[in-house]
């Protein structure tokens, strides 16, 4: 007998419904940050409240809940040791209105010397980590990830806008099999600039009605189908025609 499988799919699934509520019921009119550099059609059906019609497995949220212990450690530890730091902000809310951009930002840091620093974690396999920072490193733009650089892009258009200056902003990466950690920069103005892009096109298709299939923003990425999380409703309203 193991239940525990069960118990623990279950507490995650009830966290995440509890998270859920506090942070996105009412604000169904804004995108999600997270979702940066996603396809426009999945952008479509989530904003327009599709009933979803293909499930994350309990197995994909039991990798997620590693993130989410990983992030929650993070916070409390910013908060321990702070040497250096006047200001803190984490989980900070954020908006960016004119683009109906919503999110949540890791931490915001505030230097003795006035500088701002935004920072977004994330936890990666050997492999994926491997690529960023190890034997592969000299090819870190071929495997880091768009949609975690217009993320967090997406929160520093907020940022700089809160604060009047943002001085850096960086993605700290926790490797979930080995606890190495390490972190890289993103290039603040090339990022913000494509990432309101992002927003400002996808805003722009989606106002039109559902965005035709199309390979290059409908998905975005070739590997995206396969998660998402209304794939077949994606392909039932491609065999009307739409």
């Amino acid at each position: 007998m193991n239940p525990f499988p069960e118990i623990l799919d279950n507490y995650i699934k009830y966290k995440n419904d509890v998270n859920r509520r506090a942070r996105y019921v009412g604000n169904e009119k804004y995108f999600g940050a997270s979702s940066a550099n996603s396809c426009f059609r999945k952008q479509y059906y989530k904003y327009n409240q599709y009933e979803e019609t293909n499930f994350t497995t309990d197995e994909a949220y039991r990798n997620m809940n590693l993130g989410t212990i990983f992030h929650d450690d993070m916070e409390k530890a910013i908060a321990h040791n702070s040497d250096g730091i006047t200001s803190i902000d984490v989980e900070m809310e954020l908006v960016v209105e004119e683009l109906l951009v919503r999110g949540y930002a890791d931490a915001v840091l505030e230097t003795e010397d006035g500088k701002i620093f935004l920072y977004d974690f994330k936890t990666a396999n050997a492999f994926g980590y491997t690529c960023l920072f190890g034997k592969r490193k000299g090819d870190i733009k071929k495997y880091r990830k768009k949609s975690y650089d217009l993320q967090l892009a997406s929160y520093g258009m907020a940022v700089e806008k809160l604060y009047g200056r943002l001085d850096g902003m960086f993605l700290v990466f926790y490797n979930k099999d080995t606890g190495d950690m390490n972190s890289y920069e993103v290039a603040k103005q090339t990022y913000i600039n494509r990432a309101r892009e992002y927003w400002l096109r996808l805003k722009e298709s989606i106002d039109k009605g559902l965005p035709k299939i199309d390979m290059k923003d409908s998905p975005r990425e070739k590997w995206e189908c396969k998660y998402c999380n209304w794939a077949d409703q994606c392909e039932i309203d491609e065999e009307a025609g739409k």
